[in-house]
């Protein structure tokens, strides 16, 4: 008993047999009790009659055996949860539920709980509650709105009653963030009479922008300051367009020439002041120096820049390329004389030795060739301060 196992030895005589058989049966004894924690009884207390209080109530197999349990014959007041108050205990396992009280009225109640097993346990649970009339009965708890696009207006409405015979109840909505959820309500604050009623109207009006909605004054003010500024600005635009078509446009300077083009009339500089007109046949940008043809027919190759200048200007040649300006060579000395362009005689060969040097020049870098230039006009000066 102590165990709860039996044992009970068994021997069976078997017919023209000598010796018997022995066996022992042997059985595991089980309670079939639903153990509940708060059997005493559940008290809920006051509740108003339209809304409902809960409790949990724990139920524990002692069994060793799985039991099916079911909460039945419920008042209307009670209500058990999850799955109306059905299920099943496996061995030793426990459960929660939850015991809901939803009066009906506004009287005092003392209900019972019954719940039954499959192993034939009745157990009866007492409920005690107070149910209380509501200051105000609205018609609907929970209202579903119709989809709505920006700028559409969606009304839904509720009636609201005062259930009491004696006393005047006021009421006052108050909207949770009004720009966010975009909703107004109408009235919102108001006063009735025993046994009066009134209908109060919700309002939905989706706004592109939620912080514009719910006519906030803030809101408000600051979009008028918004529209402000724009207006200022669209003003201070127009201002300065008519202010600009009234003044006359600056002539445009002109730009520095900064190389020839072919069939340009130039002068070539000889030595000294003196200079040799001719006509630009070809300039070579990459090197910054042109091809010029005299007026006896002799033509030149690859003349620098600085010894070339347009005819009639009597001043300067034109400012070399800003990809081929290079810093100016070291001065030999603070008094030597400009360079001296010797003139070249025509080569009896057959490709004049200007033409030659161009060539040969043409295969050098950027970087190369302006140092070669350097030392070319460098060693021009020299030779023209001997020659003089």
């Amino acid at each position: 008993p102590e165990t709860g196992v039996i044992a009970v030895p068994v021997r069976v005589y078997v017919p023209q047999q000598v010796i018997p058989v022995y066996f022992t049966l042997r059985a595991q004894l089980t309670s079939g009790e639903v153990s509940l924690d708060k059997a005493d009884g559940l008290e809920f207390g006051s509740c108003l009659v339209t809304e409902s209080v809960a409790q949990k109530l724990t139920l524990t197999n002692l069994s060793a055996l799985p039991q099916k349990f079911g909460f039945v014959e419920l008042a209307p007041e009670l209500e058990v949860q999850p799955s109306d108050g059905f299920g099943v205990l496996l061995p030793h396992q426990s459960k929660v539920v939850d015991v809901m009280f939803k009066p009906r009225s506004s009287i005092a109640y003392h209900l019972n709980l019954t719940m039954k097993t499959t192993m034939g346990g009745v157990y009866r649970i007492p409920i005690v509650g107070q149910g209380l009339e509501p200051p105000l009965i609205m018609s609907e708890s929970v209202m579903d709105l119709v989809p709505a696009a920006v700028g559409d207006r969606v009304t839904a409405s509720i009636l609201l009653t005062n259930p009491s015979k004696s006393t005047t109840q006021s009421f006052e909505w108050a909207v949770p963030y009004p720009k966010l959820s975009q909703l107004s309500v109408a009235p919102r604050v108001a006063t009735l009479k025993p046994g009066a009623s009134t209908r109060v109207e919700f309002e939905f009006l989706p706004q592109a922008d939620p912080n514009m909605a719910g006519g906030d004054e803030e809101s408000v003010g600051g979009a008028a300051e918004a529209s402000a500024a724009e207006a200022e600005a669209e003003a201070a635009a127009k201002a300065a367009a008519a202010e600009a078509e009234a003044t006359p446009a600056a002539t445009p300077a002109k730009e520095k020439k900064t190389g020839f083009s072919p069939g340009d009339a130039v002068e070539i500089k000889e030595g000294g002041k003196v200079y040799r007109p001719a006509v630009c046949v070809k300039f070579d940008e990459g090197i910054g120096a042109v091809d010029v043809k005299y007026e006896d027919g002799e033509t030149e190759f690859g003349i620098p820049l600085n010894l070339v200048r347009a005819a009639g200007s009597g001043g300067s040649s034109p400012a070399p390329p800003a990809a081929m300006q290079s810093p100016k060579p070291p001065a030999i000395s603070n008094s030597a004389p400009a360079p001296v362009r010797r003139s070249v005689e025509k080569s009896s060969g057959d490709k004049p030795i200007a033409k030659q040097i161009y060539s040969l020049v043409k295969q050098f870098s950027q970087a190369e060739q302006e140092a070669a230039l350097a030392m070319l006009m460098a060693m021009d000066s020299i030779r023209g301060s001997r020659a003089q």
